[in-house]
């Protein structure tokens, strides 16, 4: 996968770490909805070993 600044992250990179992985799409009414609680949860845990992996399905990067 690649990070919004273009790295590249593999789950082997991660491993011993405790990752969220999330699958989502800005034309999903669901996945709209749950992205404050998603943010609230990044924040109050950015500096532990969870890992918050947010994957957009079926856009392109324009």
């Amino acid at each position: 996968m690649k990070t919004l600044d273009g790295k590249e992250v593999s789950l082997s990179d991660l491993k011993g770490k405790n990752i969220f992985i999330n699958f989502w799409a800005t034309w999903c009414p669901y996945c709209v909805q749950e992205m404050p609680e998603i943010e609230k949860l990044y924040q109050e845990t950015k500096n532990s070993d969870l890992i918050i992996l947010g994957i957009d399905i079926g856009e392109d990067n324009a």
